[in-house]
């Protein structure tokens, strides 16, 4: 991008830096956000007491379809993963092949073309945000366990699995825990990230002089990366709602990171910066 404006440039970073924030539970990792799966909001647990024979049968019934339901969402959650995996290596390989005729432009010569690869990043954050939401369900139904059933069932002197894991494992209750969950959303930044840098170099080659007619070619790959930018960072806000799903202070401050990347947008796909590359 060396031949585009230092204004298109830094408004590029940006706005990938929007994309991050949006993506990534960075609060966590400032001591704001959850850094364990316990969470801060669960009911207060259980006191232990002796149940009757048909209270232990239902109690027993509603724990097998807890973990039943958590080993479902966790194969979900696999194929999620390699169907999201899937996407992007395809679109990445596609916009970083080589290309024809030295001509690097020759990827987005279409608005079919530039529909394809924003779509695909939409697509991939729809994906994301059922990942999210199988684990933030998978995480209230081990707490239900821990808190609700555990201490009934408790009594043979054994930890049971789901306080062993939420207490006891120094790797969950570590203080750099935020940092392994960083990877969740990780292949859709990739492709975003990419998809801008491909779009505003194919700009900056065809108004270097290679190419098809620079005014068609330019204002289809603005006009459709704006829309796609602004429909990618409405995923992403989505995405964000998860970290902290019941305050609404943290969701007010994620929509006004939503509003701000589409302003950015706005500055670098707008038909200005375009006359003036």
């Amino acid at each position: 991008m060396n031949g585009l404006p230092t204004r298109i440039k830094v408004c590029s970073v940006v706005l990938i830096i929007f994309a991050a924030a949006l993506l990534f539970d960075c609060s966590s990792l400032v001591g704001f956000g959850d850094k364990t799966w316990q969470g801060s909001d669960s009911p207060p647990a259980t006191k232990t007491r002796l149940l009757n024979d048909e209270q232990q049968k239902y109690v027993l019934a509603a724990y097998e379809n807890a973990v039943k339901e958590i080993q479902t969402r966790l194969d979900q959650e696999s194929h999620l993963f390699v169907l999201n995996f899937t996407i992007v290596g395809a679109i990445l390989a596609f916009l970083f092949r080589t290309p024809q005729k030295g001509d690097p432009a020759r990827l987005l010569v279409s608005a079919r073309n530039v529909c394809f690869v924003w779509g695909a990043v939409v697509t991939s954050a729809i994906i994301d945000t059922r990942i999210q939401f199988h684990q933030s369900m998978m995480s209230i139904l081990g707490l239900w366990i821990k808190e609700q059933v555990e201490p009934i069932m408790a009594g043979t002197g054994i930890i049971q699995w789901e306080t062993y894991l939420r207490q006891q494992d120094s790797l969950m209750s570590a203080n750099i825990y935020p940092l392994l969950r960083l990877d969740t959303n990780l292949l859709t930044f990739i492709l975003f990230s990419g998809i801008v840098y491909v779009s505003l170099e194919s700009i900056r080659h065809r108004a270097a002089g290679g190419g098809a007619p620079l005014v068609d070619i330019e204002a289809t790959i603005c006009r459709y990366s704006f829309w796609g930018s602004v429909a990618s960072l409405f995923v992403f806000f989505l995405v964000s709602i998860h970290f902290h799903p019941r305050q609404s202070v943290w969701i007010a401050f994620y929509f006004c990171e939503f509003l701000a990347g589409c302003a950015v947008a706005w500055i670098i796909w707008r038909p200005e910066a375009r006359e003036q590359q």
